[in-house]
């Protein structure tokens, strides 16, 4: 039995029938199995948590560009299925003309927000720890034991940097490779990018 041909409407009609709706994919970062597993293996170490996520200090680095790219690629799924795993499009990091910031927060209290003019390697983290996170992290006073995190990039790894965070007595958070949405911070800065996007016409360079 041969199969017959048809028209793109009678294709497009019959996948709303049957609930499919064109809608641009959400993008997400690639993620290897291995760390797929580790990442889930740290969720359900800190199921029980409560109390314990009031005391994180929460970091990161991010970048705004001056130039976005606005393209989208289109794919069908149901309503519901918009985070679905197999309606993402992985993408990957690549580096662009931006401005650089790292910034922390711990439960409801936000910390510094650093403006990186340069760029970031094991010293100068430590040094934006050193002038920038320690006397907030000291201001927090010593009723409760904080933990400190940061992801496992090599700048945040760094034997200096460890080094540091041991003399200073900063307790660590480890952290799953490729998981910034484990990090609340991540809704900070999208925050702030759909600031930044709405006058990025007027950044022109970085001065």
């Amino acid at each position: 039995m041969g199969f017959k041909s048809a028209s793109t409407a009678i294709i497009r009609r019959n996948l709303y029938e049957l609930g499919y709706h064109g809608r641009a994919g959400v993008r997400k970062p690639f993620v290897s199995e291995q760390n797929r597993l580790k990442r889930l293996s740290w969720c359900k170490e800190r199921t029980n948590w409560k109390k314990e996520w009031e005391n994180v200090v929460w970091s990161d680095e991010s970048k705004y560009l001056l130039f976005q790219n606005d393209s989208h690629h289109w794919i069908w799924r149901k309503l519901k299925e918009k985070y679905d795993v197999n309606c993402l499009l992985p993408t990957v990091k690549q580096g662009s003309s931006g401005i650089m910031v790292w910034g922390a927060f711990i439960n409801n209290k936000p910390g510094p927000l650093v403006i990186i003019r340069e760029n970031i390697n094991a010293k100068k983290y430590r040094e934006i720890l050193q002038e920038h996170f320690l006397p907030f992290y000291t201001s927090l006073g010593n009723e409760n034991v904080y933990i400190f995190q940061d992801d496992n990039a090599p700048v945040h790894s760094a034997n200096i940097v460890t080094d540091w965070k041991t003399e200073n007595l900063i307790d660590s958070l480890p952290c799953p490779a490729q998981s910034p949405d484990l990090n609340p911070i991540e809704h900070i800065w999208d925050y702030l990018e759909k600031h930044v996007r709405k006058h990025e016409q007027r950044l022109m360079n970085l001065s």
